[in-house]
């Protein structure tokens, strides 16, 4: 069995997979409870975007608890991370909000400094886990 989150994609093989039952899924409403159900082998895997899993196993579990639980280095599908602004602000703003940011981003990735973040993250929260991981560095 397979753990699921309600309302996202896992790319379009796998969303499809679940919807004509090639594969068992088991479908929850929030990452968190997903996490508690693997831990509990209620389920064998749960397809998460690793930063986010990681953070979230961090945050929830136990330091024993959080190192029963590891990630797979195949990746089932490559999304790209967005920005999130409030609709509460005017859209000048958000666009002016939104440059600022890119721009702040595209300096890092110039430098060097996007990756050498990413690194150190990476190493922080993954060593010991799978020594074949590469980060994405788009």
């Amino acid at each position: 069995k397979i753990g699921k989150t309600s309302g996202y994609t896992y790319g379009k093989q796998f969303d499809e997979a679940a919807e004509n039952g090639s594969i068992k899924c088991q479908t929850v409403p929030h990452d968190k409870l997903n996490i508690s159900k693997l831990l509990a082998k209620r389920f064998h895997v749960f397809p998460m975007e690793i930063e986010v899993g990681y953070h979230l196993i961090e945050a929830i579990l136990s330091k024993e608890d959080a190192a029963l639980i590891t990630h797979h280095p195949r990746v089932i599908t490559d999304v790209d991370l967005c920005v999130i602004i409030s609709k509460k602000i005017d859209s000048q703003r958000a666009q002016y909000l939104i440059h600022v940011f890119n721009s702040g981003l595209d300096k890092l990735k110039a430098t060097g400094e996007y990756a050498e973040i990413l690194s150190s993250y990476h190493l922080k929260h993954y060593s010991g886990k799978d020594s074949n991981f590469q980060p994405s560095m788009k």
